[in-house]
């Protein structure tokens, strides 16, 4: 079993059971291919590089960027070429050509980060990652240790190439080191920004901030000044885009479910609409006078009447 083979089976066993914390998965995994595959060669690399292996992951990351900063609309994998590879190594390694090359080496045939694509016209080595969300988390770690909270806003208004990027850039900042401020306060201020609700680039700000604050978790945020004004104005920036028809259909049916799951500030919205509340759960048939009664206290209450758990419902309904 090769390296790729066993981060394979590492995430068949554990992606499907915490989707919110992806980006501790992908940590795992990059430190497992990269640093205890082969831990002597990781070893006899760092000392040959004379760096810590902080500033290896660093170097990594910033490939990453640079890959996706020219790629992000592509689908799939940016394809990297060798010498950008080695310029990026060379910056941090004082400019040592055979340093650079050595890392080339092993971050291909030995942790297997990245992947030989073949040659381009010059002979050159083109190299790729392993699935497009390997460059993805890469990128988003190097932008969670560089100004994230000026950054986001701006990567965020490129497009949706970024989305994935800065969600996972999120959840490396909450999970893997504990920093929920960070991100709390990135997400301030790309709902500042987007409070003119010019155009569609601003209202695309609401449901990436939404997504964003899920990962920090509602309870985190309840705990926060910043958080909780952040989460307010996240949800009536939201209900806006949702109830006046902003954005395309598809998109506006994602901000909806990101609104779902953040809590709608609209009154009555989440109700049953076919429910009403009452002590003790009784079947009335529809027709009946009963259920014709019960239908005009629920119309009056129904705005207030979300939190309880009995119910009157016509049999008919699902």
């Amino acid at each position: 079993m090769d390296h790729l083979q066993s981060g394979k089976l590492f995430f068949s066993h554990y992606l499907g059971t915490l989707p919110r914390e992806t980006a501790r998965l992908y940590s795992q995994c990059v430190d497992l291919l990269l640093l205890k595959w082969r831990p002597l060669d990781a070893r006899a690399l760092i000392d040959l590089l004379e760096i810590r292996e902080d500033d290896l992951l660093r170097l990594v990351w910033e490939i990453a960027f640079d890959a996706h900063d020219q790629q992000a609309e592509r689908e799939g994998t940016a394809d990297i070429e060798q010498h950008v590879v080695e310029g990026i190594a060379r910056k941090r390694l004082n400019d040592d050509a055979a340093k650079a090359q050595a890392f080339c080496e092993y971050i291909e045939r030995r942790a297997g980060l990245l992947i030989g694509r073949g040659f381009n016209r010059y002979g050159g080595r083109i190299y790729t990652f392993p699935h497009r969300t390997f460059q993805e988390f890469l990128a988003g770690c190097h932008i969670s240790v560089n100004r994230f909270t000026r950054q986001a806003e701006t990567l965020a208004r490129r497009g949706a190439g970024w989305r994935e990027t800065l969600l996972l850039a999120t959840g490396n900042l909450v999970f893997n080191q504990r920093n929920i401020d960070t991100p709390v306060d990135a997400v301030s201020g790309m709902l500042t920004s987007a409070s003119p609700r010019n155009d569609d680039a601003d209202w695309r700000l609401y449901p990436l901030a939404g997504e964003m604050l899920l990962l920090v978790g509602l309870d985190n945020l309840e705990k926060d000044d910043v958080g909780r004004k952040a989460l307010a104005d996240a949800r009536n920036g939201l209900a806006a885009l949702v109830g006046e028809g902003h954005l395309p259909p598809i998109e506006r049916a994602a901000a909806g479910r990101v609104l779902s799951v953040l809590g709608d500030p609209r009154p009555g919205v989440g109700c049953d609409p076919m429910a009403c509340p009452i002590s003790y759960g009784v079947m009335c048939p529809p027709g009946t006078s009963s259920w014709a009664a019960l239908m005009g206290i629920m119309m009056k209450s129904r705005a207030g009447s979300c939190g309880l758990n009995t119910s009157i419902r016509s049999p008919n309904t699902r």
